[in-house]
Order: structure tokens, then sequence, then C-alpha cells
């Protein structure tokens, strides 16, 4: 399932400041990409917290409504969110889901006998180096 909110994103000083009304979440990035990404990480936190809640995910609003939200909860602050960037940014919980799922799966490797001597003179953990690499050939076909 994916879900779309509008998000609004202010620079202050150093960092963007990120407010999704509909979810009435808060959060920061160092960059707009990173500010984005961190929008999308607590998008998908807020909304799959609420799904174990067996509660329904608010429907996002327009534009204008988020504005106007924003405007409200933050009537009489200095800060102005409504001021920078007003865009959307989605988020799949599936993948989210499937992301924060820690279950192990047990699973037959085999490797050259000299690898196995190396590994235990180095003490290397054979599964977490696996697991290294496959995170990191992920994050590169991603």
């Amino acid at each position: 399932m994916r879900v779309v909110y509008p998000t609004l994103i202010e620079r202050s000083d150093d960092i963007y400041l990120v407010f999704v009304p509909d979810l009435m979440i808060y959060t920061e990035g160092k960059d707009l990409p990173d500010a984005i990404e961190m929008a999308r990480d607590a998008i998908s936190l807020k909304c799959l917290s609420i799904e174990y809640s067996k509660k329904e995910i608010p429907e996002p609003s327009n534009y204008e409504k988020a504005i106007d939200l924003a405007k409200s909860i933050h009537e009489g602050e200095s800060f102005d969110y409504t001021k920078g960037i007003i865009t959307t940014v989605d988020a799949d919980l599936t993948r989210y889901r499937k992301k924060l799922d820690k279950k192990m799966v047990r699973k037959n490797l085999t490797i050259p006998s000299w690898m196995n001597v190396e590994a235990k003179r180095l003490n290397l953990n054979i599964s977490r180096v696996l697991q290294d690499a496959l995170e990191e050939r992920f994050h590169a076909l991603n």
C-alpha cells in the first residue's frame, strides 16, 4: 500500500524542518533530499503505528487544507512552515514493513575451504559479512 501526504518543508538556519499536517508529524533533514527521506520514513512509521492500533489511516488532504491546518496549529508562533516548500511525499508501507521485519531466516551457504579458514583466523562472522554485503548490493541496485 502506498500513501501520499502534503508536506511542508522550510529551511531554518542550516537544517530543513518538515511538517506533515495530516499526521501531525515533525521531522528534519540536513538538506532537502534528506528532509524528504526523513518525511517518508516518518510517514511510514506513523501509518504502520496507526494500522497496528487497528485504526484507519487518515485520508490525505489537499494542499489548501494542509496549509490551513498548519496555520491553525502554529497560529501565533514565529516559525511558519507555509512559507517554504509545499509538496507531497509518498511512502510505500509494504516495503517499509518488510524493512522492519528482523525475523532471521536460515540459509545454507557453501564457500571455499580457504575462505572458511581465513574467516576463522580473522574471527569474522560469515553470516554478518554476508548480510552487510547484501545490504550494500541492495542499496547499489535501488
